[in-house]
């Protein structure tokens, strides 16, 4: 469970400012920057994605554990340090998709009527 908790908040930290800020400045290169990351991220299967995190973070950099399982009760920061990378794992790839979905009905709410009036209207909307 706490797998998955972690995994949705690094996804949704990802997903929603990435996906909205593409949709806003559809057509520009952080547009273009940001899809073709998130269609790599879609693209990437889970375990290998694993692998490489576990090959930069632990092998290389030395920064979080391989391996294991620490309780969160009972050492906090031990907890972290273990859950952050399988985190991060799953969190990425789901970040991915959940940028293309965030992307998608950002667009579609600003093609809908009212908010072109509001615009029209001189609303300060972004476009």
């Amino acid at each position: 469970m706490s797998l998955a908790l972690v995994g949705i908040v690094i996804a949704l930290l990802i997903a929603l400012p990435a996906g909205i800020w593409s949709a806003l400045r559809e057509g520009r290169v952080t547009d273009v920057i940001i899809r073709v990351t998130s269609q790599f991220g879609v693209s990437v299967p889970d375990f290998w994605m694993g692998i490489l995190l576990i090959a930069l973070f632990s092998t290389t950099l030395g920064w979080l554990p391989t391996s294991g399982y620490r309780p969160l009760l009972s050492d906090p920061a031990g907890w972290l340090s273990h859950i952050l990378l399988p985190g991060l794992t799953v969190g990425l790839v789901a970040g991915a998709i959940l940028t293309r979905y965030v992307r998608s009905a950002v667009l579609d709410v600003a093609a809908m009527g009212y908010v072109r009036t509001a615009r029209s209207k001189g609303s300060p909307l972004p476009s």
